[in-house]
């Protein structure tokens, strides 16, 4: 089967989104053999499953998700930022008038605003990859995830983040060795098939499967990097298991991002009271 290319056309509709969206209930016909890309189909799967659901829900997150991960696919098609807004645009002039979305314009213009930049920036170095550290970016991380999960026999697959924070040191030198000790702890004690990704100048995790060898690799990683040498005070390595509803990924990101994670013992993402969409 073939599939749309994202936000670039030749001869085909003139918004994927809109026309996959139209297809899907029934307002345009179906093409046939053309299959959605990931990304569009995650913002469809992301729509369908918070109809219904208010601002209050954990829906704007789902959505925030699927954007980001269309955000990206639009990128690596070498689609251009204007016609990736137009797409949403023209999807959500006709979520509005159905009076059927729960997340604004201008945060959907926000959030695929701010992936396309993310995206672009590491298509400019090496795709994917932090030029600091040489581990992944947060915007592979969570294409991965969602890669993973499309391959799972069970979906969502069983996954565990094993997170490393400390606290960041005034010497800007020991930031940077701080961040050089710890990706170098997880390439050597982390499975390689792992996704290893840097998170700014304090953090840093490795996505594995839940299974007893993530229990032994960290385990592996606190006796690593509990030496003089990265010496930084709240390092911990954290076991932490990724939530079931994956938009809630983005929220342990943004955690992380914004240094609560440090020294956090309160368990996993998923235990939060908090609901606040650090992707604002």
């Amino acid at each position: 089967m073939r599939h749309n290319s994202g936000c670039r056309h030749v001869g085909g509709p003139a918004t994927t989104l809109t026309a996959s969206w139209q297809a899907l209930h029934g307002a345009q016909a179906d093409e046939g053999d053309v299959l959605p890309p990931p990304g569009v189909d995650a913002v469809l799967q992301a729509l369908w499953e918070t109809s219904g659901q208010t601002s209050h829900d954990a829906g704007p997150e789902k959505i925030a998700h699927a954007l980001t991960i269309y955000a990206w696919e639009c990128v690596e098609h070498e689609s251009d930022l204007t016609c990736a807004l137009a797409d949403i645009d023209a999807l959500w002039d006709i979520l509005e008038s159905n009076g059927d979305v729960i997340a604004s314009r201008s945060d959907a213009h926000h959030w695929v605003t701010d992936a396309w930049v993310d995206a672009m920036a590491a298509q400019r170095s090496t795709p994917g990859i932090e030029p600091l550290s040489g581990l992944h970016t947060v915007g592979y991380l969570l294409g991965r995830v969602h890669e993973l999960d499309r391959i799972s026999a069970t979906e969502p697959a069983p996954l565990v983040a094993l997170l490393v924070t400390w606290s960041e040191s005034e010497n800007p030198w020991s930031r940077l060795a701080h961040i050089f000790e710890v990706a170098s702890a997880l390439r050597d004690n982390v499975r390689r098939e792992a996704t290893l990704c840097q998170f700014g100048t304090h953090s840093a995790l490795a996505l594995v499967p839940d299974d007893k060898l993530a229990r032994v690799e960290r385990s592996a990683l606190l006796k690593a990097l509990n030496n003089e040498e990265v010496g930084s005070k709240d390092l911990d390595v954290g076991l932490t298991p990724l939530p079931e509803d994956r938009s809630r990924v983005t929220e342990l990101i943004g955690r992380v991002q914004a240094g609560s994670m440090v020294g956090d013992k309160s368990g996993p993402i998923g235990w939060s009271q908090h609901t606040k969409n650090y992707l604002d």
